[in-house]
């Protein structure tokens, strides 16, 4: 059994993670893709107003596409700002990854310490060491 520290830490740790791949990978990288996504956002962002977004299609080369979304704020005078709601969605699906690392991690750990049971595991009394009864 791990001691408290490292199980803290490991906890930390995932968490932290949970929240780079909810902000990074799913927020700002599929939120790229599919701006939808990141209308979770919109009570922090833009309470008062009307969240949209300019999604951008560039073809460098042939090979090479980049995706990007600017998003505004539209009030009701009709005066839109600049907002950046990845930070707040992230943090939001990031929250939601934390609970499935936390599967797999329990999973991995009761796999190694089937491994580690295994490997402690002597069918035999070694006094004799002919094998026999």
């Amino acid at each position: 059994m791990k001691n408290k520290k490292e199980t803290i830490n490991g906890l930390a740790e995932g968490f932290l993670w949970s929240l780079f791949i909810g902000i990074v990978g799913i927020s700002i990288g599929l939120g790229a893709l599919y701006p939808p996504i990141n209308y979770i956002a919109k009570p922090l962002v833009c309470p008062n107003g009307q969240m949209t977004f300019e999604k951008h299609v560039n073809q460098a080369t042939p090979n090479q596409t980049f995706y990007s979304a600017d998003w505004y704020c539209t009030k009701g005078d009709s005066t839109s700002q600049p907002i950046s709601p990845s930070a707040y969605a992230g943090v939001f699906y990031g929250l939601l990854c934390f609970p499935l690392f936390l599967f797999f991690k329990r999973r991995e750990d009761a796999k190694n310490e089937e491994q580690r049971k295994a490997s402690e595991f002597r069918p035999y009394n070694h006094k004799n060491k002919s094998g026999l009864p």
